[in-house]
C-alpha cells in the first residue's frame, strides 16, 4: 500500500479523530509562534540591557534584566507546553495510524502469506517503528519549517525597522 506523505498524513485528518487533530495542530502552531515572539522579546530585552550598560544607566539595566528574565521564564514554559502537546499529539496520531495499518494487514490475511517468504520478520514491529519514524519526522520538519520561516520574517522585520532609511544610487540618481 504505497501512499505519499499527503495520503499518510491526510487519512488521520479525515478520520474520527480529525477534531482533536485540528485542535492539537492549531494549539501547537500557536505555541510555536508564541515562542518566536518570545525570542523577539528576549532579543529586544538583551539589547536594552547592553544599551543600559553602555550608557551607565542602572535603572534601565535592571528593567532590561527583568524583561530578559521574564522572557526566559516565558520561553521555558512555552517550550515545556509545546513538548507536552507535541508528544501527546504524536502518541494519538501514532496509535491511530498503527491501528489503521495493523487492521489493514490483518484483514487481508497478509500475515499468512508472509510466512512463506524469506527475510521478513516481525512485520507488526516494523509497522509500529515505521509509523513512529514517519510521525516524528513529519512533526519535526513541519514545526522546524514553521519556526524558521516565522523567525526569519520576525527578525527581518526587526532589522528592517532598526536599519532606518536606505538610499540607493543608480547612475548618480538617488
Amino acid at each position: 500500500m504505497a501512499q505519499g506523505i499527503g495520503g499518510l498524513a491526510g487519512a488521520y485528518w479525515r478520520s474520527g479523530e480529525r477534531w482533536s487533530a485540528a485542535f492539537f495542530s492549531i494549539v501547537i502552531v500557536i505555541v510555536s509562534l508564541a515562542m518566536v515572539g518570545i525570542n523577539l522579546m528576549q532579543n529586544i530585552a538583551t539589547g536594552s540591557v547592553f544599551t543600559a550598560l553602555q550608557e551607565n544607566n542602572a535603572r534601565g539595566f535592571y528593567l532590561g534584566l527583568g524583561g530578559l528574565m521574564a522572557a526566559i521564564v516565558s520561553y521555558m514554559f512555552a517550550a515545556v507546553a509545546q513538548l507536552y502537546l507535541r508528544q501527546t499529539f504524536q502518541l494519538r496520531w501514532r496509535r491511530w495510524l498503527t491501528d489503521h495499518y495493523l487492521k489493514d494487514w490483518l484483514a487481508r490475511h497478509v500475515f499468512y502469506r508472509m510466512r512463506f517468504r524469506d527475510g521478513i520478520d516481525n512485520p507488526d514491529q516494523r509497522i509500529s517503528e515505521d509509523v513512529r519514524g514517519f510521525i516524528e519526522q513529519t512533526m519535526t520538519l513541519s514545526l522546524g519549517l514553521l519556526g524558521s520561516v516565522a523567525g526569519l520574517a520576525t527578525f527581518a522585520a526587526l532589522l528592517w525597522q532598526l536599519s532606518g532609511t536606505l538610499t540607493v544610487q543608480l547612475a548618480g540618481v538617488a
